[in-house]
């Protein structure tokens, strides 16, 4: 488990796009108590906070020029292997569903509602709360 709990869910955000990554800090920033939000737009930095702080979710873009989505969560898991991941993107390949598929990952179209997507990350943080109580 990685050194730095937060008492809240922990919720990361990375995405290279600094307009998408911007709506998503208005929106997502100290929103309710229950959630801490952390951004990045850069991948690598995203995963060297991961690897130092617990985390409940993680969202993350697909297409990045330094480290894709999907290698960004496959190295996040390797650190803390319960992770929820949610990937967005404009368009999949198939290749990329597929590796999804597999690895367990939403898939989330952009543009997406971010009220979708902060339905989603409430969900998720309420089932990993009773997967810790029971």
């Amino acid at each position: 488990m990685p050194p730095h709990d937060v008492p809240a869910g922990n919720v990361v955000f990375v995405d290279d796009d600094p307009y998408v990554l911007g709506s998503m800090r208005r929106v997502f920033v100290d929103l309710d108590a229950r959630w801490h939000s952390e951004f990045f737009s850069n991948p690598s930095e995203a995963l060297e906070y991961v690897k130092h702080h617990r985390c409940e979710i993680i969202v993350s873009d697909v297409s990045m020029p330094e480290m894709t989505g999907l290698v960004l969560l496959a190295a996040a898991r390797v650190c803390q292997p319960s992770v929820f991941c949610i990937l967005l993107s404009g368009e999949f390949s198939e290749a990329d569903r597929l590796e999804c598929e597999a690895s367990g990952y939403m898939l989330v179209e952009k543009p997406c509602s971010l009220l979708h997507l902060r339905a989603i990350i409430e969900r998720e943080l309420e089932a990993s709360r009773q997967k810790e109580g029971a």
